[in-house]
């Protein structure tokens, strides 16, 4: 699988490097970081939690229209030039951050800067890339690299929790920034847009007459951004991840003000972030390699409804204040958080193709992370003014419930039809693959 002609596939370099920019990129900074940061610098600044989430609100819509624009032009002109930008860039921001003294100076930097940063070097180019190098194995490569996603759960909040107790805030950004710095360029370096402009097929074959022409179809029967957008599965796949979505990036950013709330300490907080991030270490390649023999939008409704499920167990487990009820929310959750980003990122290019991919997940983006990031900070907003935490964690659990059976009713596109071919459940006709493609 690894090997051809006793040499690597350059494409699980990609995967390597995937891995790293999602702990840091994809995960890292994006979320698990507000757990870390939220309370020592609003007690500093005498802001509510309120007003340090809109911060994040503000990354998320600036994540929004930069990948509307950026998804397109990494089709075009490949991942390499972005991520270099975006590395040295979020660099730069972080280090500002360390310095910041209002509020106003907090929104800028994390909201713009931060926000467009986490674009250019972030999860969704990296994915777009790797789904452009392979096909038949694309699965177990998304899932590969959705390990990164896990071990930030392990490792970030739990590091910075440490160092930020022990060294202070504005130290914890620099750290995080010399970190970013040396983990990702390198991963920024190695790059590429797509294989063929190598003279190598996707998922490493020798040729591409010694195959069923699984990667011709693929790329013949890619639809369009507009061929897309006008189906009604594009919009049911969206709205289902949206309503997981919100429900997963507010556990991310809130676990530890949420469990603080209910009389636990930071330093248990955080480990239960690790426990929601453990499953993942070993059941993501699974998922992925799982995305390859069976129908993927059965697999994401698998894994909403252990979201949902998970979720309910820890609302319980902090109204008791059990320590082993919420853990075993906590890791119920975690199972399928490591099942929705590694299966979507499959589900995406096996419904619409990886032609236009970037394109597609471009325009997707803006309105997952505007509708992502409205949880942490409405939730927020009614723990402070409202009720609390836990009642808004009990109605994330019924959304991820609903999303659970929205996206198994969700239709492939007629024009298509690659999912059970994908699966090895259905032939295709090669000549008719090949012939469109020339076309």
């Amino acid at each position: 699988m690894f090997l051809l002609n006793r040499k690597p596939f350059f494409g699980w370099y990609l995967v390597f490097a995937g891995i790293f920019v999602n702990l840091i990129m994809g995960a890292g900074i994006v979320g698990y970081i507000a757990n870390v940061f939220m309370d020592p610098m609003s007690d500093e600044f005498g802001w509510s939690r309120t007003q340090f989430m809109f911060g994040f609100t503000v990354s998320q819509i600036t994540m929004a229209f930069t990948g509307l624009l950026v998804g397109r032009l990494v089709d075009r002109y490949g991942a390499r030039r972005f991520m270099v930008a975006g590395t040295f860039l979020i660099v730069f921001a972080l280090v500002c951050t360390s310095f910041i003294q209002s509020l106003s100076q907090w929104l800028i930097i994390r909201g713009i800067f931060q926000g467009i940063a986490l674009v250019l070097a972030g999860s969704m180019v990296v994915t777009v890339t790797i789904s452009k190098w392979f096909v038949r194995y694309r699965g177990r490569a998304i899932g590969l690299i959705a390990l990164g996603l896990s071990f930030a759960g392990i490792i970030i909040p739990n590091l910075m929790t440490y160092i930020v107790d022990g060294y202070g805030w504005r130290f914890g950004w620099n750290f995080l920034a010399f970190i970013t710095l040396i983990v990702i360029l390198p991963c920024a370096l190695i790059m590429r847009k797509r294989p063929e402009d190598y003279g190598l097929v996707p998922d490493g074959k020798a040729n591409k007459s010694d195959e069923n022409p699984l990667e011709e179809y693929d790329y013949a029967y890619s639809l369009s951004r507009s061929q897309a957008i006008r189906l009604p599965s594009f919009w049911v796949i969206l709205l289902s991840y949206n309503l997981v979505g919100v429900a997963v990036l507010t556990i991310a950013t809130l676990t530890i003000p949420f469990m603080t709330d209910y009389s636990f300490s930071r330093s248990q907080s955080a480990q239960f972030i690790a426990v929601l991030a453990f499953p993942g270490i070993f059941t993501r390649p699974f998922w992925g390699l799982f995305a390859e023999k069976i129908l993927v939008k059965y697999l994401a409704s698998l894994a909403f409804m252990f979201v949902g499920i998970g979720l309910f167990i820890i609302v319980l487990g902090a109204n008791d204040a059990s320590l082993l009820i919420c853990s075993v929310g906590y890791f119920i959750t975690g199972l399928g958080l490591a099942g929705t980003q590694p299966v979507k990122e499959v589900l995406w290019p096996i419904y619409y193709g990886r032609r236009h991919l970037g394109s597609i997940r471009g325009f997707v983006m803006p309105f997952e992370l505007v509708f992502h990031g409205s949880g942490p900070i409405l939730a927020t907003w009614y723990a402070e003014n409202i009720g609390n935490y836990g009642e808004t964690f009990f109605f994330l659990a019924f959304f991820a419930i609903i999303a659970s059976i929205l996206i198994f009713i969700a239709k492939e596109p007629q024009s298509r039809q690659f999912a059970k071919i994908f699966i090895g459940k259905k032939e295709i006709d090669r000549s008719k693959a090949i012939n469109e493609t020339i076309s």
